[in-house]
C-alpha cells in the first residue's frame, strides 16, 4: 500500500532549493517517488512528500521556469 496521492507543495522560503528523487517505488497501480527539497543556504531538508511521477516532472519544469524568470529580474 503506497502513500496517498498528495498534491505538490513548494517550500516557501529561499528560492535556491534543490529537489532530488531518491526513492523509487513501483506498484501495480501507481509509480511514486519521494521528493526531498533541500535549502541550499542552510543545508536543512525542507519538505519530504510522495508525488506521482507526472506531477513531479511538471513541478521540476515549473521550478526551472520560475528560477529563470527570477534570475532575469535580479539582473535587471
Amino acid at each position: 500500500m503506497g502513500p496517498p496521492d498528495l498534491k505538490p507543495i513548494f517550500y516557501q522560503g529561499h528560492l535556491d532549493i534543490i529537489i532530488s528523487f531518491i526513492l523509487w517505488q513501483s506498484s501495480p497501480k501507481t509509480k511514486i517517488k519521494e521528493r526531498k527539497a533541500q535549502d541550499l543556504q542552510t543545508g536543512r531538508e525542507c519538505t519530504t512528500l510522495y508525488v506521482r511521477e507526472s506531477i513531479a516532472v511538471r513541478e521540476m519544469r515549473e521550478l526551472r521556469e520560475h528560477k529563470m524568470r527570477t534570475a532575469h529580474l535580479r539582473e535587471a
